[in-house]
């Protein structure tokens, strides 16, 4: 069993921040709660300050944030995610997206909003955490809507929305004479289009935020289930 102060310790030296650099990712203003921890003048780390750490750096166990027992992190070798790899994948074409774009984090945080999107971006790249969040490939959607939010998260498709819907090239539809009724009608077509697409988008990822959610509690019940038989035998 770990203490907070050694529960922050592995964290910082695993993740290669400091205590302050932590709670600026947490979104913390101030760090000093994160120093009393340290300093054991806080004896635990509260269950609001685990989900910010998790937000962050989601591959550790919140059971062992709070308790500090079981493992650091959720799975060991022999443990399967099943949504691992199709996440994992839909980061790497996100990435792709984003180069053919020739878009930067920098950019796509101070451009487009994207709340932590250089530092959330640089873990992945590092191998820090297995998975580009949800929220980043959303917004990077909202705001180049040119981009197939279906090939990111399937790979199906093209990779802009341009070319799946239409057969020309964009020289050949410089070409082509439209009145303003037709192009009136192209436009809320195009429109349509596009929110039906985000809303599909939506729908899957708070699925796949709902699966992944529920496979944490199972696994956090299933430790303290085992947490209990333990101290039962103990005292028996």
């Amino acid at each position: 069993m770990m203490n907070s102060r050694e529960i922050l310790e592995f964290i910082t030296d695993n993740e290669k921040v400091t205590l302050s650099k932590l709670s600026q990712l947490m979104g913390i203003k101030r760090a000093q709660p994160l120093y009393d921890i340290r300093d054991g003048k806080i004896k635990a780390i509260s269950a609001n300050y685990a989900d910010k750490i998790l937000s962050v750096f989601p591959e550790y166990s919140r059971v062992w944030l709070i308790t500090g027992e079981g493992r650091p992190f959720l799975k060991n070798e022999n443990e399967e995610n099943i949504g691992e790899s199709i996440i994992m994948a839909a980061s790497e074409r996100f990435l792709e997206v984003m180069e053919c774009l020739k878009i930067s984090p920098y950019l796509l945080e101070k451009d487009c909003g994207v709340k932590n999107a250089q530092a959330k971006i640089s873990h992945y790249k590092k191998g820090v955490t297995k998975a580009i969040s949800g929220d980043i490939i959303v917004q990077l959607c909202e705001a180049y809507p040119q981009v197939n939010a279906n090939y990111i998260l399937t790979g199906k498709g093209p990779m802009f929305i341009e070319d799946e819907d239409s057969g020309l090239s964009q020289q050949d539809t410089d070409s082509v004479s439209l009145s303003y009724d037709e192009l009136s009608r192209l436009y809320e077509t195009t429109v349509s289009r596009y929110e039906r697409l985000f809303g599909k988008l939506k729908k899957q990822f708070n699925e796949l935020e709902q699966t992944i959610a529920k496979a944490r509690d199972e696994l956090e019940q299933a430790l303290l289930d085992v947490k209990n038989v333990l101290e039962e035998k103990k005292t028996a």
